[in-house]
This record gives structure tokens, C-alpha cells and sequence, in this order.
């Protein structure tokens, strides 16, 4: 499965100012932990109820600064402990992500990263984050070896043609090669930074793919 999201721009915060309007960016959470719902704040702010494995919500303001961003059960208090929690920083228009993820024990864990939205010159960027509780995977595109030994935490980027491709998931340890998913049709447009997320567990069957496009500015 590939679930696509195209974000064109990040929104101002709810009472920015002008100043603020310059350095606000844009947070999307993703869901990436199989069998869990979770709430979903930042500060004591809840931005997304009762989220489910495999669920995309963008479109979260943030404006200059640092935000807690925490996950918790369904229902449970602002100031209740969190399930997991991290820090984004503030400092640029750049999307901010974070996701929810299952780490190389199995524990559920955050991830964070900026979106490098760099203008691409009528191509297009891939960005592949292996976030599942999996082995070391390998990407072909096409059919053809992209890139190998891919361990999970890990992440692999590539500038491509815009043009619609399939891309492979492959495990690394096999002697021979065999897919771990579906192949997965990926469709590119010119001026855009795609991110494909490897998410969930190969040991319970749920390991999916989920993909967030923005456009880059010129």
C-alpha cells in the first residue's frame, strides 16, 4: 500500500504575527506502529486523536522555537507521561516531520528530520526512511539495484527523472532475492521531494509503505 500526500507549502500558526509568518513550518506525524492508537500533542496541544497505524496527518503549524511533540494512549490526560516524546526546533520554513515508529528492539520510538526541499531543476528527490522493525533492506527501482544494505533507522536519497517508477523492497540477508513487499508504484512530478516510509514490523506481517510529496520552491 502507498498512501500519497502532497503538501504545496507550510501554513502559518494560529496568531502568528508577520515576523513569525517567516520562520513558521510545517509538522506532519506519521503513524508507524502496528496494533497502537495513540493522541498525538504538541505542547498541550492535541493535534490528532486517537491515530492509527499507517495514518498521515500534515499540515500541523509550528511557529519559530522549540515544541515538545509526545505521543499518548487514547484519552489520556495533556499532562499524563507520554508514551514517547522528543523536541523539534523551529528555525526555518522547512517541513519538520516525526514519526512513530518501531526501533531495532521492537520499542516504540520517535524519529525526526527536516525535509530537504531544495529546488530540483525539473526532476524530482527521493527520499527512502526504513523505519519498520525489519532487516536491512535493499531498493531497486525498476528492477535495477538502487541501494543496498539499507538498515532500519536508515535513510537513502536520490535526484530521478519525474517520471513514474516501481520501486522494489527487497531483504538484504537472503541469498537470493526476496521481496518483502509489494512492488510499489511511485509517481513523480517535476519540482518535488517524495518521502517513501518503510513502516511496521516484518515479524507480524505489517510492514507497508507510506509516501509524502511537497513541492520545492524555485
Amino acid at each position: 500500500m502507498l498512501i500519497a500526500v502532497l503538501t504545496v507549502a507550510p501554513g502559518a500558526p494560529a496568531g502568528a504575527t508577520d515576523a513569525d509568518e517567516a520562520v513558521s513550518s510545517s509538522l506532519t506525524f506519521i503513524h508507524g506502529v502496528p496494533g497502537q492508537r495513540f493522541d498525538v500533542y504538541v505542547g498541550k496541544e492535541l493535534v490528532a486523536a486517537n491515530a492509527e497505524f499507517s495514518s498521515l496527518h500534515p499540515g500541523i503549524a509550528l511557529s519559530q522555537g522549540r515544541h515538545k511533540v509526545a505521543i499518548r494512549e487514547p484519552g489520556a490526560r495533556a499532562k499524563s507521561r507520554p508514551i514517547a516524546k522528543l523536541r523539534v526546533k523551529v528555525t526555518n520554513s522547512a517541513p519538520q516531520t516525526v514519526v512513530a515508529h518501531l526501533d531495532n528492539n521492537g520499542e516504540i520510538d520517535l524519529y525526526k528530520r527536516r525535509v530537504n526541499t531544495k529546488w530540483v531543476n525539473g526532476e524530482a528527490r527521493l527520499i527512502v526512511r526504513h523505519l519498520a522493525h525489519a532487516p536491512a533492506i535493499q531498493l531497486r527501482y525498476d528492477g535495477g539495484l538502487k541501494h543496498r544494505s539499507v538498515a532500519s533507522g536508515q535513510t537513502r536519497k536520490s535526484v530521478v527523472p519525474a517520471l513514474p517508477f516501481e520501486l522494489g523492497v527487497y531483504a538484504q540477508t537472503s541469498e537470493e532475492l526476496q521481496p518483502i513487499l509489494d512492488p510499489v508504484m511511485v509517481s513523480l512530478a517535476a519540482n518535488t521531494v517524495t518521502v517513501v516510509y518503510v513502516i511496521g514490523s516484518n515479524d507480524d506481517g505489517t510492514l507497508t509503505t507510506l509516501s509524502h510529496a511537497y513541492r520545492t520552491p524555485r
